[in-house]
């Protein structure tokens, strides 16, 4: 899961051992890392082309997993260009859900709807938070 550059020696030859002895799984690593690339992309026509071929790619490996997932992401391919462009994430959003079905689930059973939307709500608002006084 590491990335490898962050792996010990140890490690990095394990990783070698196993991509050398499972071809497929070896094709699916270097498709990992090319797909990671692609994210890092700023320019949108290099993305395209770096889609494009990435999508081929998966295709003529063969390996069932990555072709349905480059049928799934080929029509895509406009939202994974913008993103060369726009790179943002929905990581606040995916987090600010997580706070709604938490409330949800804490209040099980509340009475009224407007309690609960005045809860997201305030869920909504910045946290204050005061500053720890600094001690000399």
């Amino acid at each position: 899961m590491a990335n490898e550059a962050k792996l010990s020696d140890k490690k990095a030859q394990r990783l070698q051992s196993i991509l050398s002895d499972h071809s497929d799984l070896a094709v699916c690593y270097v498709m990992k890392e090319e797909l990671c690339a692609l994210f890092e992309l700023t320019d949108p026509l290099a993305a395209r082309r770096g889609w494009k071929r990435w999508f081929d790619a998966a295709e003529a490996s063969g390996i069932p997993t990555l072709v349905k997932f480059a049928e799934l992401k080929r029509p895509r391919l406009d939202g994974l260009i913008a993103h060369a462009v726009f790179p943002i994430s929905t990581g606040k959003l995916e987090g600010f859900n997580n706070k709604i079905k938490v409330a949800k689930r804490i209040g099980y059973g509340y009475r009224d709807d407007a309690y609960f939307f005045s809860l997201i709500r305030y869920l909504a608002l910045p946290s204050m938070c005061s500053p720890v006084p600094k001690f000399p």
